[in-house]
């Protein structure tokens, strides 16, 4: 009774920490990614807002012309854009 059987063994195990060159980098990887598509999303947002801004700016463009056989000439005021726009006043010179 002496020599009781407790059971086997008790396995040991081992872990081998194999490291290779691709995963010693990886956060600085995953760094790089995510600055880069944040630079990328900065630049698009900010093309974006220029492009909405421009696009609802008022253009406003004065042409003349003269008048066939009169002597006259013939100036035209116009907005092209998309937003309002308010003239305050008008000076000739």
């Amino acid at each position: 009774m002496a020599d009781q059987d407790h059971g086997p063994e008790p396995l040991e195990v081992r872990v081998v920490d194999e490291k290779t060159p691709f995963s010693q980098n990886l956060p600085v990887l995953a760094l790089i990614v995510s600055l880069a598509a944040f630079f990328t999303s900065s630049v698009g947002t900010y093309f974006a807002y220029k492009s909405y801004r421009v696009s609802v700016l008022p253009l406003i463009t004065i042409w003349h012309q003269p008048n066939g056989s009169y002597n006259e000439l013939t100036w035209k005021l116009a907005n092209s854009g998309m937003g309002s726009a308010r003239i305050k006043d008008i000076a000739p010179t």
